[in-house]
């Protein structure tokens, strides 16, 4: 029923992170979707929002999460 799942750690068995968001010209593109060929055969979805202050703090986020977790 729940798949066990850990934390995501640099250090740990799955050294990536799973975040599904583009952020481009002060659009956030998000949802299910898979940025990948194998998204195409699967049902899933996409939100894009078009909003400038979303897409600058997203942007501030994946900036903080390559500065944080970027590996050497």
């Amino acid at each position: 029923m729940a798949k066990p799942s850990a934390p995501y750690s640099p250090d740990g068995p799955h050294d990536f992170m799973h975040n599904k968001v583009l952020v481009c010209d002060h659009t956030v593109a998000t949802g299910s979707y898979n940025f990948s060929t194998n998204a195409e055969g699967n049902a899933e979805n996409q939100l894009h929002l078009h909003a400038p202050e979303l897409a600058n703090q997203y942007a501030s986020y994946i900036d903080t999460l390559l500065t944080t977790y970027r590996h050497a």
